[in-house]
């Protein structure tokens, strides 16, 4: 009877009430500090993007060109990140000074909501900018409402990430509201038009890079040796986003079958019994796993000297972009074609099974994501056949 109670929607919609509660006193708690102003020739400006790290790395694009409308000689620019991503936004040179939050911990901390929220207040920013074309009222719209900055500038934007009542409310807590473009874009150019309405009229979208003179060369990973490779990356965010293992499975071997590249996993510390069932599906294959090894400019670095990516709708996907390495992403419909691909379209590929329901936000009417279980190996092997024919793939198997 305690299980029914604790999942009944009445129970849910109890507990979110009193964790929206809870938040909002830490949020109003926050208020009463003072600024501590410091004595600066310089203005302060916040950059608020608090997602997850593809976000960041499609941001990329349009990061790179605040110092243009808020130069150097005038400006100092914080960016507050999301840790995740800690790694490879602090070996950049578009801030002057990074903080960042651990997003679980933001929602589920109190303390260190309020460590965060305080430091953001106490600070004397002049200006705040929250570029996220689908806002988070917990998350970036909270920043920027403690944040006490006289100008506080944001996108309309849509609800995907928020309901409407929240949205009207977080609405007022900002001084500009750029105009979004209705109809479905991709967020390159989403963040292109933001951009643009900051005052950069003529800026054009393009793939994002990752600058790989900042990259460490670490040791002990395939690129070291010289041996032609493809990367696996086979998790997600959420699990409903990943493709079936033995599929991974099936088309490592066709890839290797095919070209002769070695196959080589990677993810995170808790993937490492999905890759171990991988490689079990395939143990005939000549693996090399490095799932739980790698920080992510170590992943870069893999990334960067592969011949090919295959991966879910996932961070690794933008990652690999980044750093010129061709690949397939798997692609449910919840966002579908909001986030990629993009670039070379003979080296950036997607699979897909196109259904009536696409676009659903991830909200999935289905026991599983059918929309990912009716993609198959011969629809994947399909696209990654023209990724080979794109980049000649005897050539790099025979070294030329």
């Amino acid at each position: 009877m305690l299980g029914k109670i604790k999942t009944s929607p009445v129970f849910k919609a109890f507990f979110g009430f009193v964790h929206a509660a809870v938040l909002g006193v830490i949020d109003n708690l926050c208020l009463i500090f003072p600024v501590k102003a410091t004595p600066s020739s310089k203005k302060k400006l916040l950059i608020v993007r608090p997602d997850g790290i593809g976000d960041f790395i499609i941001f990329l694009d349009t990061f790179k060109e605040y110092g243009k409308l808020y130069p150097s000689d005038k400006w100092e620019i914080t960016l507050l990140g999301n840790r995740a991503w800690t790694d490879l936004a602090e070996r950049l040179p578009y801030a002057d000074e990074n903080m960042f939050l651990d997003r679980k911990k933001f929602l589920s901390s109190p303390l260190h909501r309020f460590r965060i929220l305080r430091k953001v207040r106490q600070t004397a920013f002049d200006t705040v900018i929250y570029p996220a074309f689908s806002r988070e009222y917990f998350y970036g719209d909270a920043v920027v409402r403690v944040c006490a900055a006289g100008n506080k500038i944001g996108s309309e934007g849509d609800m995907c990430n928020i309901q409407s009542h929240r949205k009207k409310k977080s609405d007022r807590w900002y001084t500009k509201l750029i105009p979004s473009s209705k109809g479905p874009m991709n967020e390159l150019d989403l963040n292109a038009e933001f951009i643009r309405g900051l005052g950069l009229d003529n800026f054009i979208s393009s793939a994002p890079l990752y600058p790989l003179e900042v990259l460490p060369e670490p040791e002990g990973i395939i690129s070291d040796t010289g041996i032609p490779y493809f990367v696996i990356a086979p998790s997600a965010s959420w699990v409903g986003k990943r493709w079936p293992k033995e599929r991974f499975a099936e088309l490592a071997s066709l890839l290797n079958e095919q070209t002769g590249w070695t196959p080589v996993l990677c993810g995170e510390p808790n993937d490492t019994a999905l890759a171990e069932e991988i490689m079990n599906d395939s143990p005939e294959l000549p693996w090399k796993d490095l799932t739980g090894r790698l920080n992510l400019p170590g992943l870069m670095w893999l990334l960067r000297g592969g011949n090919m990516l295959v991966s879910n709708d996932s961070g690794v996907v933008h990652m690999a972009a980044a750093v010129g390495c061709p690949s397939l992403c798997i692609m449910g419909g919840g966002h579908f074609k909001r986030f990629f691909p993009y670039g070379d379209p003979g080296k950036n590929r997607i699979v897909y099974k196109k259904m009536d329901c696409y676009d659903c936000n991830w909200h999935c009417i289905y026991p599983v994501v059918k929309c990912l279980e009716e993609v198959t190996v011969d629809d994947a092997w399909e696209e990654a056949s023209i990724i080979l024919k794109s980049i000649d793939f005897e050539i790099i198997k025979t070294g030329g």
